[in-house]
């Protein structure tokens, strides 16, 4: 099956939205690697380690900071109970953002986690960018459910052009951390201004009796789903966390470089489609169609040879391309892009058609899923640590592990598609 014949199959509408977030995604990690070999020469690896700690430690708790209400307002048909779902999720990431902060600080009174206590403020950072990430995840997805796909690829690139901005900015007058962790965060609040004017109209006003029992239909977001995202983010930035405080904040830095670059194909390819497939996927439930065994099966063909295509770029353009990109000093992330090849590759697929256990509410099974990742991934932690592994091959042994899991979730979000069609023909 050609790639016409296969995208012929996709539903135009959501073709159309998947190309315009593409776009607009591609914009913005354009910026992002136009300015990267310009803060590479302004910033330390350190500095790139203190903030690659930073979005590690929010990555874990703002899947949680919205409950995974983000997800489940796309069900609802209508608008006002979305709109309860919405404020019940910008609540909670409010509360549970402060949370983080105080968990934070009272690690670090007790002594643990000294190179992140070393950075000031690292708490506080944490606490703000979670609850700007949780908004922006929350006011993308409502803007996804109603098809707004231009207004969510134009936060992209306010969001890069900020942050490009501040952190050149930073870099030129007072290269520290703080001048590459504040851009980030200003870089987020860019992407939430325009999606919060936009959408103030869609919001409709609700009651705390239509929260009680939206939360009664829902509760495997909160319940399921939310343990299961921190699980599964937990499982991705725990090696950067562990590189950090076992190796070194420089080592982090050059991980996060490693990853800041293979982020591009990733973000570009797997976030976008991931948004329309869900919001996609989410239709087909609520109109009662058929096809999504086929629809999942289209959408992973044409994905699968996007990240062909980018494992050989990497294996075979890296080590010669990256030091005339990076400047001298950032040999190492050449070398841990080609072991996180393999990872990247499998998250290309899987990343964004696993968001077929969210539509399905297969919570079971997605928190199973997240649960085999973190223990792979805390098995390579005990390995490398007992055995004084290096970090290449630790790195190595991070990627197969994770890709590992993304192939078995592969296989049990088809085996869910094929049960749900069943279901609906029984």
């Amino acid at each position: 099956m050609g790639i016409t014949s296969i995208w012929a199959r996709l539903r135009s509408r959501g073709a159309k939205g998947a190309l315009s977030l593409i776009l607009g995604t591609g914009v913005a990690q354009g910026i992002t690697l136009l300015v990267t070999p310009f803060l590479t020469r302004l910033y330390s690896d350190e500095d790139f380690g203190y903030l690659s700690l930073v979005i590690a430690v929010v990555s874990i708790a703002a899947p949680a900071a919205a409950l995974r209400l983000d997800s489940a307002l796309m069900l609802p048909r209508a608008k006002r109970d979305a709109s309860a779902l919405f404020g019940t999720g910008l609540l909670s990431a409010l509360v549970v953002s402060a949370l983080t902060v105080g968990l934070l600080q009272a690690l670090f009174a007790f002594g643990l986690l000294p190179n992140m206590s070393a950075l000031p403020w690292f708490s506080v950072w944490v606490g703000g960018i979670t609850f700007l990430t949780a908004a922006f995840t929350l006011l993308s997805q409502y803007a996804l459910r109603g098809h707004r796909y231009g207004a969510v690829a134009r936060r992209s690139i306010y969001q890069s052009v900020l942050a490009a901005g501040a952190q050149l900015a930073g870099g030129f007058f007072a290269p520290s951390p703080v001048g590459l962790i504040g851009g980030y965060a200003i870089g987020r609040a860019a992407g939430i201004a325009p999606l919060a004017i936009g959408l103030r109209s869609e919001i409709e006003r609700f009651s705390l009796a239509d929260v009680r029992r939206l939360m009664r239909e829902y509760w495997r977001f909160p319940v399921l789903f939310a343990p299961s995202a921190v699980l599964n983010s937990a499982g991705l930035v725990v090696p950067v966390i562990f590189v950090g405080l076992w190796f070194s904040v420089a080592d982090a830095g050059q991980w996060a470089l490693a990853d800041r670059i293979l982020a591009a194909p990733l973000v570009l390819v797997a976030t976008a489609v991931g948004q329309v497939v869900e919001a996609h996927m989410s239709e087909m439930i609520r109109e009662s169609r058929g096809g999504l065994t086929r629809y999942y099966l289209s959408v992973s063909a044409v994905l699968a040879l996007v990240a062909v295509v980018t494992v050989v770029a990497v294996v075979f353009l890296v080590k010669p391309i990256l030091p005339l990109f990076l400047g001298s000093g950032w040999e190492t992330a050449g070398e841990l892009m080609v072991a996180m090849s393999p990872i990247i590759a499998t998250r290309l697929i899987v990343s964004p058609m696993s968001k077929v256990l969210i539509v399905l509410q297969r919570g079971g099974w997605n928190l199973g899923l997240d649960v085999l990742r973190v223990v792979l991934v805390l098995g390579v932690v005990a390995t490398a640590v007992l055995f004084a592994i290096d970090l290449i091959t630790t790195a190595w042994l991070f990627s197969l592990a994770l890709s590992s899991v993304y192939v078995v979730t592969w296989v049990i979000g088809m085996m869910a598609t094929r049960r749900d069609a069943d279901r609906a023909a029984a």
